[in-house]
């Protein structure tokens, strides 16, 4: 709790407070921004509740935790501090990879009612942005029609192919479609054609066996260019077929798929397995026989929007605790705050702390006694680092958040004002 000082009454005065300085510039000259600070919080902060007329507050003795319940006006420390989690991240490539239900028909427009499509693009889009999350389409398919669209319309859907057609394009030997439009993440939902037309239809273990030479296409593309890819498979739709048994077909070739998943991701491969087939209701989210319409398109988008966001790693945020100034020999115990925006643990770790103070890995909190040889004018570079234990993509942007700020060592650090 805080530490209490008592001092004689002072006449004209309600009661005095002496804070930590905080101010979110790193390049400013001291005491013009001390004063500054001081006045701005002073004309905001109109009470202070549990204060007495003779409590005065050592510099450092409102911890980070407490000034919440110490403002009581709108003017809290969450609105003094900043809270974010560092440079803008950098945009996952996501490709939409398959066939027509890929591609959208069901949702085509004018100029080319053919290719001109939205499918499940822009809902995914639209719900992924707003959740905070930077993402890329990729894919060669859809730019010819972005003018049209708010929102990113590459993909790589391909109306009326086959599991065989993607697996000799998606690494070679023919067409490229992950050498011309490298990716992170690959939406895969192929398959419904090797089941369309009049008998003989392809035997679902066939068609299984292509979708795992679509798998072993990537790896080959991971091992070549030393990237990760992360492959979202879907159990794919299923159809409304009286005349032959394609319905029966799709429904054995989903169980290979999920078997197959499940081999392989117990083999180490990046696969999460999502089942299409439940997602939709027949037939009343289909635009024909085969293809969703505009509701089952928005029903397949929020399957893939959940998927993406049990796959991609999104970093801790810290509460900026802004400049800090201390004198020298004094006792900190400073809490950083930090929530990782999905849930998981979280490491704290900080570089150019003043000598004497260190943090805690654990707890976030910054501990220890300031040196007393500090020479007063002195400032120290700090960055605190939350990391939690990693995902996708594995790299430091989406796994450790951080903020930086300067802390000054000076001999007059206590700076009372008034508290109208």
């Amino acid at each position: 709790m805080f530490r209490r000082v008592v001092l004689p009454r002072l006449k004209r005065f309600k009661f005095i407070v002496a804070v930590l300085l905080i101010t979110g510039s790193l390049n400013f000259s001291l005491p013009s921004a001390v004063h500054a600070q001081v006045n701005a919080i002073s004309r905001e902060i109109t009470h202070i509740e549990g204060l007495s007329s003779t409590d005065y507050w050592e510099p450092g003795a409102i911890r980070l935790d407490e000034r919440e319940h110490l403002f009581t006006t709108p003017t809290t420390w969450k609105t003094i501090l900043s809270s974010n989690s560092g440079d803008t991240l950098p945009p996952i490539r996501i490709m939409p990879l398959g066939n027509s239900i890929t591609k959208g028909t069901g949702t085509c427009a004018q100029p080319d009612t053919y290719l001109n499509c939205i499918g499940y693009r822009q809902d995914l889009w639209e719900a992924l942005l707003a959740n905070g999350y930077s993402i890329d389409f990729v894919g060669s398919q859809g730019a010819a029609f972005q003018y049209q669209y708010t929102y990113d319309n590459d993909h790589e859907g391909h109306g009326g192919k086959t599991a065989d057609w993607i697996r000799d394009r998606v690494f070679g030997p023919s067409d490229y479609f992950l050498q011309d439009n490298p990716a992170d993440i690959i939406l895969l939902h192929i398959g419904t054609n090797d089941f369309s037309g009049s008998p003989p239809l392809s035997d679902p273990n066939d068609v299984v066996a292509e979708v795992n030479q679509i798998l072993d296409k990537i790896d080959n593309y991971e091992t070549s260019q030393g990237h990760e890819v992360f492959v979202i498979l879907a159990r794919i739709i299923n159809r409304i077929d009286p005349l032959y048994d394609a319905e029966e077909r799709t429904s054995q070739y989903n169980l290979g798929l999920q078997s197959l998943a499940e081999t392989r991701i117990a083999g180490g491969d990046n696969i999460l397995i999502v089942d299409m087939e439940s997602a939709i209701n027949y037939p009343d989210d289909l635009s024909d026989n085969l293809h969703p319409n505009e509701g089952g398109y928005t029903k397949l988008a929020n399957v893939w929007f959940t998927a993406l966001e049990q796959v991609i790693n999104l970093p801790p945020v810290i509460v900026n605790l802004g400049d800090q100034v201390s004198v020298p020999g004094q006792e900190i115990s400073l809490q950083v705050l930090a929530q990782d925006q999905d849930n998981d643990g979280i490491q704290f770790s900080a570089t150019g702390l003043p000598p004497g103070l260190a943090i805690d890995p654990v707890t976030g909190e910054i501990h220890g006694t300031i040196m007393k040889n500090i020479s007063s004018g002195s400032n120290f570079a700090v960055t605190i680092y939350a990391e939690d234990p990693g995902g996708f993509p594995d790299t430091d942007d989406y796994n450790r958040g951080q903020v930086s700020f300067a802390w000054y060592i000076s001999d007059k650090v206590v700076l009372p004002f008034v508290v109208r």
